[in-house]
């Protein structure tokens, strides 16, 4: 995750980082890092195992509504182990399924490659440009419902969301958990931009 006040761009590991100790700055960390909370912080139904110290990445809500996984650089395939790709494929299914939910899937970033966990598998979209957006289209099928994510674009003139211009407002705060429930399935999805995470824990 990228830290502006700090010039850190995302995928890379924090100069003021020590390996197994912490912030080396945390008493005057700056204020994006202050006011950073991720989804184990903010969720009791997310157990000791998601901590992003020992689960090695972090789960955000971003400002699109995506639920994100953040994943440490140097274990890129940490969110592949046990629970945790069980729950993320589980998340996708049931983000999919509530009328409510802005995106039906899971945003897995390994810097700025974006790995996408949707209803029926997962799609590696490569790496994600600034000027770049991602569009999920939905068929459904005699066999169920196809999800398709294509990246596209975004010409220089489009208009840009407000809250995605302020890099201090790249967080939403909230549990995700008031996604997980069950109700219809919703066919028609609009264009969401997809956006790199923007902040550090």
């Amino acid at each position: 995750m990228a830290v502006d006040e700090l010039a850190k761009p995302p995928g890379v590991w924090c100069q003021h980082c020590q390996r197994s100790r912490g912030c080396a700055i945390y008493d005057s960390r700056p204020t994006g890092c202050r006011e950073f909370y991720c989804e184990w912080m903010l969720s009791d139904k997310l157990g000791p195992e998601w901590k992003p110290d020992r689960a090695k990445f972090a789960l955000m809500v971003t400002t699109s509504g995506h639920l994100a996984v953040c994943i440490d650089p140097g274990l890129p395939s940490a969110w592949r182990r046990a629970p945790y790709y069980q729950a993320l494929s589980a998340w996708a299914r049931e983000l999919a399924d509530d009328p409510g939910s802005p995106w039906p899937g899971v945003d897995v970033w390994i810097g700025r490659r974006c790995i996408l966990v949707l209803p029926d598998g997962e799609q590696d979209l490569g790496i994600v440009a600034a000027d770049e957006a991602v569009r999920i289209d939905c068929t459904t099928t005699d066999a169920g419902a196809v999800y398709v994510a294509e990246k596209f674009t975004v010409p220089a003139t489009a208009p840009t969301d407000p809250a995605d211009a302020a890099p201090e407002r790249g967080i939403r705060w909230g549990p995700f958990a008031r996604w997980l429930r069950k109700d219809r399935l919703r066919h028609d999805r609009e264009v969401t931009p997809l956006r790199p995470r923007e902040k550090s824990v």
